[in-house]
Order: C-alpha cells, then structure tokens, then sequence
C-alpha cells in the first residue's frame, strides 16, 4: 500500500506540473490573440476562404468573392479547420485563429515530450518548450497567434521529425508510418514548403552512422511515395472540378516560385539567417 500510495503521488505531481506547462503554454500563445484585426496580407484571404467554403458547403475549391480562387492555391487542410472553427464558434478573429494557436500548443507540446521522455530531461522538454513559446519568430505574425498556414506546417514537421528521427534510432516501422502519416498533412498544409524538411533530415541520417541505414531500405521510398497520396488525389480531384488549377498552384507553389520574383516584397535570399541571429 506504502508503494502504490508514493507511486500514485509521484504520477500527480508530473500531470500537474503537465497541466500547468499547458497552462502557461496556452496563456502565451492566445495572450490578446483576438484582439488585432485580421492581417490584409494573407490572413484576410484565408479567412475569407474560410468563410465561403462553409456559406458554399464546396469542401473541395477555395473560393474568393464567389470565384475559384487561383491566387492562394495552396492544399484545403488549414481552410478546412478554420471553415470547421466559424461553424462552431461563428465569425470572429478567434476562430480563425483558433486552430493556428491549438497548432502552436501542440508543437511545444511535441517538444516538451520529446525532451522529457525521449531525452529522458524533463528540465530540457520545459526549458525547449518555454523557449518556442517565447520567441518571437514563432509567437508571432504569421505563425502562433495568427491565421495563416505556417502555425499548422511547423506542428505537421516537428511531428514528422521527431518521428522519423524515433524510426531511425528505435527501428520500429511503427514511427516511420506515424512520421509519413504527418508528412502527408505538411504536405495538404503548404504543398512545396514541407519539402524542405527532406535535406535537413537526410543530412543527419548521413551524419549518424546509426541512421545511414534507412536509406537501404526499400520502405523508406515506400513511405514517402504513400505520404504524396493524398496531395496527389487532391490535385486530380480539384483539377477535375475546376480546370486550370494545376497550371495556377505550379506557377505560384512549385515552379514559378523559384524561378521568378512573384511577391511584392523584397527581401535578401540571407533574410531567414538574419531573422534567426
């Protein structure tokens, strides 16, 4: 009895100090977050496509003032839960924002775990967690507090990574299918920009002698081909109902913007480097 008495407080002191981690992670997170009106550039949009898609009930074609929208092109996963939030919440800033805050919990979370039962340091998962929440690259316009796209792909890649990075250390195909199951949602978030995760992950497995053996495996290609599935059904899907969409989202998601300057701003190529000094 004297043993499970010490276990049982043991086990209440680490779930309330989770929910106080939660707690404070959530205060910074949604701290006046629907209080500044809606960003022109490019909340506004998204709301709007929001907004249409549930007026509309067409759960397939993002629209803007009535018309199929060939501007913003990206993937619906993001336009799918903010159209969910109005319904519930009505329209307002907070249930556009809504799920780009729940998005941004979830990710320090990810992290918090990672640290605490991964790297077996529960101070490292706190200390990684505060430091995301409280920097303002991340707590900030355009991603934690606000309606855009890049709040839903940094919880869909950090998932992904940590994931992966389990896969190749752990071996369990388990992980490889759970990483490639949040690929494939960075991949309906912002189509070409969760690529980018790709380089970074295969430079450390080549770094680590003890991850070079997934490239031998054939499950691996496996893995990312199923992860393009579902970007590839929805391609076909909205091609069909509305054409010319395929021209639009390779010349302003894949193609086109690499090869031309396509935005208003100018910025230097080094601005990320910048950014993170």
């Amino acid at each position: 009895m004297g043993t499970f008495r010490r276990r049982l407080l043991v086990e209440h002191q680490i779930g309330w100090f989770q929910i106080g981690l939660l707690l404070v992670l959530l205060i910074l997170f949604a701290w006046n977050a629907g209080t500044p009106v809606l960003h022109i550039w490019d909340e506004a949009r998204l709301a709007v496509n929001a907004a249409e898609m549930l007026r509309s009930g067409d759960w397939l074609i993002t629209r803007y003032n009535g018309q199929p929208d060939l501007w913003n092109t990206k993937p619906p996963l993001l336009i799918w839960l903010q159209a969910a939030s109005l319904y519930l919440l009505g329209y307002n800033t907070w249930a556009i924002r809504l799920p780009s805050i729940l998005a941004a919990l979830a990710t320090a979370w990810l992290i918090y775990r990672f640290g605490r039962y991964t790297l077996d340091s529960r101070f490292a998962g706190t200390f990684a967690a505060l430091i995301l929440a409280t920097s303002p690259g991340f707590n900030g316009t355009h991603v934690a507090r606000f309606g855009d796209y890049d709040a839903l792909l940094a919880l869909c890649l950090t998932a992904t990574a940590l994931s992966w990075y389990q896969y190749s250390q752990r071996r369990r195909t388990r992980q490889l299918w759970l990483g490639t199951f949040w690929f494939a949602l960075a991949l309906l978030t912002k189509s070409a920009a969760a690529l980018l995760l790709l380089p970074a992950v295969a430079v450390y497995l080549l770094a680590q002698p003890a991850g070079r053996w997934v490239f031998w495996q054939g499950r691996t290609y496996t893995a990312l081909a199923v992860a393009c599935g579902p970007l590839v059904l929805f391609y076909g899907l909205r091609e069909a109902a509305e054409p010319g969409y395929l021209a639009a989202t390779w010349f302003n998601d894949w193609y086109g913007r690499l090869s031309q300057h396509i935005v208003t701003v100018n910025y230097p190529w080094w601005i990320y480097f910048q950014r993170l000094l």
